[in-house]
Parts: C-alpha cells; sequence; structure tokens
C-alpha cells in the first residue's frame, strides 16, 4: 500500500471512530430517562408532599424533618423548601439528593456549619432513597429494622 492509500486508510479509520464515539455519546439518556421517570408528587403519611419537576427542580411542602434526620434540634420542624435535585448512583442504589434554595436558618432550624473556620448556616441539603417500587423513602433507624418514612407517587 502506497503513502496515499494509507493516508485515506487513517482518515477513515479516524472519521469511523469519531462516528462511533458520537453515536455512543449521544444513546447515553439513563440519567434522563431515570429523571423523567420519578418526575412527579409525592405524598408521605403525615401530609408532607415532595414534587419533582423534569427540569430537576423540586419543592417540599410540610416536610417533617424530625423524619430525616433525628437529632433534637429537627424536632417539630415541618418546612416548606425548593431547589435543585439529582441522581445519584452510590453502590448500584439510586438516590436523589436535595439541595435547598434556602438556609437551615431561614427555615427556623438553628444548625450551624464550620466552613473553612467559619460559622454559618448552610443551605438545606437530603437524600433520599429510591424505592424499588417507585417510591421514595428514608430510613428511620437501622435498615434491619425496615422502618421508612415513605412518600408515594400520585398523579
Amino acid at each position: 500500500m502506497d503513502g496515499k492509500n494509507k493516508n485515506k486508510m487513517r482518515f477513515f479509520r479516524y472519521l469511523i471512530t469519531f462516528i462511533i464515539l458520537l453515536y455512543m455519546n449521544s444513546c447515553d439518556t439513563s440519567g434522563d430517562s431515570i429523571s423523567q421517570s420519578i418526575a412527579g408528587n409525592y405524598f408521605a403519611s403525615d401530609g408532607s408532599i415532595i414534587t419533582l419537576m423534569s427540569d430537576s427542580t423540586f419543592i417540599c411542602k410540610q416536610l417533617n424533618f424530625a423524619n430525616i434526620y433525628h437529632e433534637e434540634v429537627f424536632k417539630n420542624k415541618k418546612i416548606n423548601l425548593s431547589g435543585k435535585w439529582t441522581v445519584e448512583n452510590n453502590l448500584g442504589r439510586n438516590r436523589i439528593f436535595f439541595l435547598g434554595s434556602s438556609t437551615y436558618l431561614q427555615n427556623g432550624i438553628n444548625l450551624n456549619i464550620f466552613n473553612n473556620g467559619n460559622i454559618e448556616s448552610g443551605k438545606v441539603s437530603f437524600t433520599i432513597e429510591i424505592g424499588g417500587g417507585g417510591d421514595l423513602f428514608f430510613w428511620q433507624g437501622d435498615p434491619d429494622e425496615n422502618k421508612k418514612y415513605s412518600f408515594v407517587k400520585k398523579e
């Protein structure tokens, strides 16, 4: 094979590799499909509501923080909150991470966070499990006891 044909073959090899990579990248919509499938309204038996929008924003109404974090500072704290959410995979399990647009202090929770030696009230954040049936839940205590603060999706 002469030099001219080698260059053509190399060009076509690079072109085919580029097309394959471009195609593979465009087909990876796993994160989008999870986000689309879990977007909706979720209700807890205590009246708390979590609404997940497909644009990765959320609204929580009357979220009972004592059922999420069991420290005394969260006792009797039901809050309304909005912000952004993302799906994270941890050890093969999908979870939703929530980052609120307001701080703990703005929600009446006196919780200080140390950041580079400074004391500040950080933004409200938490992680919720995605159950096998599509429900959302927080473990309450030891997972072996199977006690959950659950949210069921309703249209």
